[in-house]
């Protein structure tokens, strides 16, 4: 699963000037920002052969920003950069990359004060064959 996530990653930071952050962004980062979560349905303990190392993940890709505008135009820029395009990665093997939900809404939580906040998110479900041991 590490070779995944880098893999994701990797080629975001390399296509976008945004800055990219697992789990969640430092407080104070700087708009527009992305961060990454992983979503897996199988541990990896839970494998017995090879077969059963075919796992769906899901990447939730949950894009910050100041307007609406700019979420949505950050989420075009990554359905640009996954679907349909190779993900490679050091380990394992990408079988399929297929774009899910999508939506982006003003940030309920936001402070009234600081202006607006939007939230986009964009799944990535990715059909991945791991290795032992991922």
């Amino acid at each position: 699963m590490i070779a995944l996530k880098k893999a994701v990653y990797d080629k975001i930071v390399g296509g976008m000037d945004e800055s990219v952050h697992w789990g969640t962004a430092p407080a104070g980062t700087a708009f527009p920002y992305i961060v990454l979560n992983t979503y897996s349905i199988v541990a990896p303990e839970q494998f017995i052969g090879v077969a059963d190392m075919i796992a769906p993940v899901t990447i939730r890709v949950t894009v910050w920003a100041a307007t609406m505008e700019a979420v949505d135009g950050l989420i075009q820029e990554l359905e640009v950069l996954f679907i349909g395009q190779a993900l490679v990665t050091d380990t394992g093997n990408v079988m399929d990359v297929a774009p899910g939900g999508r939506d982006s809404l003003l940030d309920p939580d936001r402070d009234p004060a600081a202006g607006e906040v939007w939230q986009g998110v964009f799944d990535l479900n990715i059909t991945y064959q791991r290795q032992p041991g991922e």
